[in-house]
């Protein structure tokens, strides 16, 4: 169960017009009801770090991609540590599920939230698609 204070401090990043759709989407994502994030949510940053985000975003519930795999993705195969950059500002934990962004080598590598958290947002991912 992801602490109310962490929800709190995601919420609190979006937008004012965003907070209640994603209250609904954290509840109901820990249950496994939801797996997508909402549509149009506003992404800050610049146009590299959007670029980026929204393809974090493309990234189905329960898998996960590499940092290279996002630079090649958007076209910037040499771009990795500026992927990684961009990922690390995400400010929408979860909702942007750069948590399903893993290192090269298969280690789960570093996340805003800490590790711990990371590995546990993936292990909630795959238990509730073993449910399905």
């Amino acid at each position: 169960m992801l602490p109310k204070s962490f929800q709190t401090k995601i919420v609190k990043a979006a937008k004012k017009s965003e907070e209640k759709v994603l209250w609904i989407f954290l509840n109901n994502y820990q249950t496994g009801k939801v797996i997508n994030p909402p549509k149009n949510i506003s992404i800050d940053g610049s146009p590299f770090q959007k670029m980026v985000l929204e393809e974090v975003c493309k990234i189905p519930y329960g898998e996960t991609r590499s940092y290279s795999e996002i630079a090649l993705a958007i076209d910037k195969p040499r771009a990795v540590r500026a992927v990684a950059s961009a990922i690390a500002k995400n400010k929408l934990l979860i909702v942007i599920p750069c948590h399903r962004v893993i290192r090269s080598d298969g280690k789960i590598g570093k996340y805003r939230g800490g590790e711990k958290l990371k590995e546990q947002l993936l292990v909630i991912e795959k238990q509730n698609l073993q449910k399905k």
